[in-house]
């Protein structure tokens, strides 16, 4: 997500902070993978790259130079989940 607007040519990110990759990630992309056989449920590849994987993220960003001033921050903390029990309920279905 930041790299994202860092690439861009109208933000400027004035700051960007990612906490620790969580412990569950790995739990997080095994469920991609049972889900197709569960129900025919497919999300897009890309999905999987947006998955949440640290425990917190934070920035600040405004419209580059050229542009009217515009700007803004963000923040959040996402508790780290236990994809364990998910991934056991839904391969229990197959």
């Amino acid at each position: 997500m930041l790299d994202d607007l860092r690439r861009s040519d109208v933000i400027d990110v004035t700051h960007g902070q990612l906490g620790a990759i969580g412990a569950s990630h790995d739990d997080a992309a095994a469920v991609f993978d049972i889900l197709p056989g569960w129900e025919g449920v497919v999300l897009d590849p890309g999905l999987r790259n947006g998955a949440l994987r640290f425990t917190d993220i934070s920035g600040s960003w405004r419209t580059a130079d050229s542009l009217p001033h515009l700007g803004g921050e963000f923040s959040g903390e996402f508790p780290e989940h236990d994809y364990s029990s998910l991934t056991a309920r839904l391969e229990a279905r197959l």
